[in-house]
């Protein structure tokens, strides 16, 4: 046996003793051999640079699926052995979590109403999770219509109307009908800013064009100051599409830097509209039309100023501004169900349906631009969201568990610590 295959067979061992004797965990497979897939002149090997040694896995109530989430669990940065995450209790309600994972031990903090001591409020899809999972954004109901409410560990429940307004101890809804139309809201990556409008249902004119139109602007919530800043102001678009149809928007990116916002629309492919990128500054904000798949799994990087999204298995570059074909990072697999570029671009994580099975994996760049495949788990079934430590020695991946003998639905906090092995290949 050569020393490759020795090291293999005694991290596997260790891999197995690390995660106890109880439970049967699913562990890195380490690929002997080298299979090429070629695809637009890349070519992709197996490699063994990365090995598991430790698994942890953490159940937790699922968030019911009405609410459209798909992120409620966090790597808590203050701590290495713990988790964040948002989840809903057994008694009714919600709460936070702070789990030492390895031990199952956690501290709980409700989720309460605006006023102290007040049970859970109404919560109405979508709820939006933001990275560190101590805030949640959401729709409530007032006497005369939706408002937006901000709930974070441990402080008061901020409401937000569509003017950019932090509303006071009574939520006073706009004049009229439109204060019914719901809020589109995401976090930016980094989870320190909401992005929020309200957005006028597509309108059709004599020119067979569809309207789209943002009448109170695109504002943003700061979670660290508590202010409301006017990202853009009212503005419209024009889209042209199937008129028989009503196109209904969804926002499935919004990012940000200093001095620069971005936004992503993505449309159902039936209505023929096209995909929308928005992206400025506090000026009207520039327009780029877009073809996007119906899952692209965008990930911005506005420090470069451009995105990546997948189309049947190639993670690709697109910059903002640029029309033309999009930069190839690397040809996955047309199973892929998600990814996660790394800072550097030089690694990316993810879940590939194989099978009956989802797969964890492992993309990693030599310096000659060569790819490098390693599976690091077998069994994600019914994974939401992958996040990756600032070390980049852990991965956290959240799923939903299905299960006949669950009346209710169960979530799934996955831990995936790496022994990084420098030279390897």
């Amino acid at each position: 046996m050569n020393n490759r295959k020795k090291t293999a067979a005694l991290l596997s061992v260790c891999t197995l003793l690390c995660c106890g004797c109880g439970r049967r965990e699913p562990v890195t497979m380490n690929l002997e051999e080298v299979r090429l897939n070629r695809y637009a002149d890349a070519v992709v090997q197996t490699m063994n640079e990365y090995q598991v040694i430790r698994t942890r896995r953490y159940l937790y109530p699922g968030v019911g699926s009405w609410l459209d989430t798909n992120r409620t669990a966090s790597i808590f940065r203050a701590d290495p052995e713990k988790i964040c995450l948002f989840t809903e209790r057994d008694s009714g309600g919600y709460e936070w979590r702070e789990v030492h994972y390895p031990y199952g031990f956690y501290d709980a903090v409700l989720l309460r109403g605006r006023e102290e001591g007040s049970v859970s409020p109404l919560l109405i899809a979508p709820m939006a999770v933001a990275a560190d999972a101590k805030a949640v954004a959401y729709q409530t109901m007032e006497e005369n219509g939706y408002v937006l409410a901000v709930s974070e560990m441990d402080k008061k429940t901020v409401y937000l109307d569509e003017r950019g307004q932090v509303l006071g101890s009574r939520a006073i809804a706009a004049d009229g009908e439109d204060c019914w139309n719901q809020f589109e809201y995401s976090w930016s990556a980094d989870g320190t800013t909401l992005f929020y409008y309200k957005m006028a249902g597509p309108e059709q004119s004599a020119s067979s064009a569809h309207r789209l139109s943002f009448p109170q602007g695109v504002y943003s919530y700061d979670r660290a100051s508590g202010r409301v800043l006017q990202v853009w102001e009212p503005l419209e678009l024009k889209l042209r599409g199937d008129v028989s149809r009503t196109p209904a928007a969804q926002t499935v990116a919004v990012d940000s830097k200093e001095g620069l916002t971005a936004m992503i629309l993505l449309f159902d492919d039936a209505s023929g509209c096209p995909d929308v990128l928005l992206w400025g500054g506090e000026s009207e904000p520039k327009v780029q039309f877009l073809s996007l798949p119906e899952n692209p799994c965008i990930q911005m990087a506005l420090e470069e100023e451009a995105y990546y999204y997948q189309e049947e298995g190639k993670i690709q570059k697109a910059r903002l501004g640029v029309t033309g074909q999009p930069e190839l990072i690397v040809y996955t697999d047309p199973g892929l169900l998600s990814f996660l570029v790394s800072s550097d671009g030089q690694k990316v994580f993810t879940v590939e349906k194989r099978g009956d099975t989802e797969d964890i994996c492992l993309y990693i760049c030599d310096e000659k631009k060569n790819w490098y495949k390693q599976i690091l788990y077998v069994g994600a079934e019914g994974t939401r969201s992958i996040q990756l430590s600032e070390d980049e020695l852990k991965l956290l991946v959240e799923g939903q568990v299905e299960s006949a003998s669950q009346l209710r639905s169960q979530s799934q906090a996955l831990i995936l610590e790496f022994y990084h092995e420098e030279g390897s290949d």
